[in-house]
């Protein structure tokens, strides 16, 4: 499909990340105008290092850039999440999802970038969204090759929340059953095999991210995002005894999705 053809949303939240913003937000606009029509939504909160300048300067170069100041929330971290990261982190993108929801836009494909320093590098985020749109009969979302976003990452047989397992590991007698745990996860840092792949360069996954991801937005506006450790948990024997309460945003928000939805990963390591 040619992206001049089509519409999308291209959707960020940021929290004091105003040294890397100037790139982020070139290779956000820059991504945006390969499509017909656009909408770019940020989401900020409580940023302390020149963030909402430089978004609210960023919002007068198109119309059609929506930043948070027309809804930034204060003291979200004491007032809403209890301080867990992913929970303030899945609240953004839900108030992002609402948010477009909400509006007036019927995009054909929905955006989500992060605007760290990880967005910042996405020299090759067209080149990504090219090859993307070239297959779009092949999935509902893609995401690239998983280079280090381990956390986001779950398929067939490796589905346990990782911080969960970092944790189990500090406990000296379960030494035995961690090591067969270990085998398991290998794969996680090993997605290199072809036989993994379709005859797309495509592997199933239930979840993935790695910095940038897009979707159909008929898929992507039934979603449901979410910090807390809800699915996928490791063996509750293999579990440190204080618990853990976060999960990767991304994990719980592809699972709200439901089964049949063509999540996929690509073979090529296109960012960061």
């Amino acid at each position: 499909m040619n992206s001049k053809n089509c519409s999308v949303a291209i959707l960020g939240c940021v929290k004091n990340c105003n040294g890397y913003l100037d790139n982020v937000l070139f290779n956000m606009y820059d991504i945006a105008n390969m499509f017909k029509d656009f909408r770019i939504l940020i989401y900020e909160n409580d940023s302390t290092d020149g963030t909402q300048q430089t978004l609210n300067k960023f919002s007068k170069k198109d119309n059609r850039i929506l930043v948070s100041i027309n809804y930034t929330e204060k003291n979200i971290m004491p007032n809403i999440t209890q301080n867990y990261r992913t929970w303030n982190i899945a609240h953004a993108r839900q108030m992002l999802l609402n948010s477009l929801n909400k509006m007036d836009y019927n995009p054909d494909y929905v955006i989500v970038m992060d605007m760290d320093d990880v967005g910042e590098k996405i020299n090759k985020g067209k080149k990504f969204i090219k090859y993307a749109l070239s297959i779009n009969d092949k999935w509902d979302g893609l995401f690239p090759h998983p280079s280090y976003d381990k956390w986001a990452f779950r398929k067939n047989g490796l589905v346990y929340n990782l911080m969960e397992f970092k944790d189990a590991l500090s406990e000296p007698h379960l030494d035995k059953e961690i090591e067969s745990y270990k085998s398991k996860l290998r794969p996680y840092f090993n997605t290199r095999n072809d036989n993994q792949y379709d005859s797309n360069g495509l592997m199933e996954v239930f979840s993935s991210f790695n910095g940038i991801g897009i979707y159909k937005y008929n898929i992507y506006s039934r979603g449901v995002y979410s910090g807390k450790n809800i699915f996928y948990h490791v063996p509750k024997h293999l579990q440190a005894p204080k618990g853990h309460f976060q999960e990767c945003e991304h994990v719980n928000f592809h699972r709200s999705l439901g089964p049949q939805t063509k999540l996929r990963i690509t073979k090529e390591i296109w960012y960061p």
